[in-house]
C-alpha cells in the first residue's frame, strides 16, 4: 500500500465519513504527486480518470480562450481538493487545465474506486453534495464579484480573504502578481496601479513579496469607493 498520511485523507470530508476498510481501498489506488513550478498536471480535454488534494504549493485552474488569452477559474491552495465534479459526466474530460504555480505535491485518487464507494455509502454521497453546494455558491458568488464589482473592490476582496485565512495583518504573496491579475480578471498594469493607491493612502505597504494591512476597515471602504 502506498505511503499516504491517513490523517490528511481523515481531514477531508470528503474522506472523514468513510469506514477503515473504505479508507484502505482508497488508499491503494492513491499516489502521491509530485510537481515542479510551471509543470503541467492535465490539460482541458484531457480524459479525467482522477481527482486531487492539493498537500503542499498552489495549482491553477485555467481555460484558454479561443485568442489564447488565458483565464485562471480557480487556484487550489493546501488540503483543496479539485476536479471532483467531473466524476459524473457521462464521458468525463476535464474542463479546464491545471499547473502548478510553485513546487507542489498532490494526492492523486482514482474516480472509479471513488464512485464504487459512493454508491455504497450513503454520508459519503452527502459529503460530495455539500462539498459540490460550496463550489457552486463559490462559482455564483465570482460571477457576481467579476460583472457588478470594480476591480479595485475586487482586490481589496482578495487581500481581505488573504487576510482571514493566515489570520493576521501582515501576508506573503507567494503567488506571482500576474497569476493574482488574471485571478481577478485584471491587467497587471490594474493591480499594480490599485496597490500603489493603497500604499499612497498609507492603508496598506509592501516589502517585497509581503504585504502589511495597517487597517481593515479602512481597505474594505476603500474598495468600495468609484
Amino acid at each position: 500500500m502506498p505511503n499516504i498520511n491517513k490523517s490528511v485523507l481523515l481531514n477531508s470530508h470528503l474522506f472523514n465519513p468513510l469506514k477503515e476498510e473504505q479508507v484502505d481501498r482508497v488508499l491503494s489506488s492513491t499516489r502521491e504527486i509530485h510537481l515542479g513550478e510551471g509543470n503541467t498536471l492535465f490539460r482541458q480535454g484531457d480524459k479525467a480518470n482522477y481527482f486531487y488534494l492539493v498537500l503542499e504549493g498552489d495549482i491553477k485552474l485555467f481555460r484558454i480562450s479561443a485568442g489564447g488569452n488565458e483565464k485562471i477559474i480557480e487556484i487550489a491552495s493546501k488540503y483543496h481538493t479539485f476536479a471532483e465534479a467531473v466524476m459524473f459526466l457521462e464521458q468525463p474530460h476535464y474542463p479546464v487545465s491545471a499547473e502548478a504555480i510553485n513546487d507542489s505535491v498532490l494526492y492523486r485518487f482514482n474516480i472509479r474506486t471513488y464512485l464504487e464507494l459512493l454508491s455504497q455509502s450513503r454520508e459519503l454521497c452527502f459529503a460530495l453534495l455539500g462539498d459540490l453546494s460550496i463550489r457552486l455558491r463559490r462559482m455564483l458568488n465570482e460571477i457576481e464579484r467579476l460583472s457588478l464589482e470594480n476591480g479595485r473592490f475586487r482586490v481589496i476582496q482578495y487581500l481581505d480573504e488573504v487576510a482571514d485565512r493566515s489570520n493576521q495583518d501582515s501576508i506573503k504573496l507567494h503567488i506571482k502578481k500576474k497569476i493574482i491579475a488574471s485571478r481577478l480578471s485584471l491587467t497587471p498594469e490594474t493591480l499594480s496601479r490599485i496597490f500603489k493607491e493603497l500604499v499612497e493612502e498609507e492603508i496598506i505597504s509592501i516589502s517585497g513579496k509581503s504585504i502589511t494591512i495597517h487597517d481593515r476597515s479602512r481597505l474594505k471602504g476603500f474598495g468600495q469607493a468609484e
